[in-house]
């Protein structure tokens, strides 16, 4: 049965009336905690997906590469010119020293260059 961020709170209040401090203390409060984390964290990557970006303002794209990827020719996708191959691999740079192009690796595609 699953346990809902209410019934969590339902039950430490009646814990705390009835001075069971010591298990609110070492089971409640660590689930609350871990519960809101969860709730947290799924609210963020939503954020993070949709706010501006760091690269002035404009939301930042994801690539899911596929078999035959490679920087070349993402940049020629999203830019119109492969010579912006550099661009897509500075900003994936942890992700992608050491490593070829995967299948289901998510590449950042920052905005284009300003002409």
């Amino acid at each position: 049965m699953p346990v809902s961020a209410a019934r969590v709170v339902t039950l430490s209040r009646a814990l705390i009336t009835r001075g069971a401090w010591r298990l609110v203390d070492v089971v409640v409060l660590p689930a609350l905690c871990v519960l809101a984390l969860f709730l947290l964290l799924g609210k963020y990557e939503a954020f993070r997906r949709d706010r501006p970006s760091a690269y002035g303002g404009a939301p930042v794209r994801v690539h899911r590469v596929v078999a035959g990827d490679d920087l070349r020719g993402i940049a020629a996708r999203y830019y119109g010119d492969p010579r912006h191959w550099m661009l897509v691999f500075e900003a994936n740079r942890a992700r992608l020293v050491g490593r070829s192009l995967e299948p289901g690796l998510e590449l950042v595609i920052p905005p284009a260059p300003p002409r």
